[in-house]
């Protein structure tokens, strides 16, 4: 296991609390690329039954996943968002 395969796992871990409360909106919330360079990439995807209406600005997304980022993970990392909510209705 490398060191940016541990990084990842710890991110994915510090944004369960995160991913539980977009998951009930009909959202996933993954972490695609390990930390590295001090970023790591976080994506939001949309389920056919996501409440569109029920997500936050960009802007407040990004400062809740800082947060859980830097705070319960102890990481140092810039967070890249990216939104994919191609199907959603």
């Amino acid at each position: 296991m490398t060191e940016g395969t541990a990084d990842l796992a710890v991110v994915d871990r510090a944004l369960d609390p995160v991913r539980e409360g977009l998951e009930a909106d009909g959202f996933r919330l993954t972490v695609e690329e390990g930390v590295a360079a001090g970023s790591v990439r976080v994506v939001l995807s949309a389920t056919p039954d996501a409440c569109m209406d029920c997500l936050v600005p960009d802007e407040i997304m990004v400062a809740i996943i800082e947060r859980a980022i830097h705070m319960d993970a102890g990481l140092a990392s810039q967070v890249q968002f990216e939104k994919r909510l191609e199907g959603a209705s």
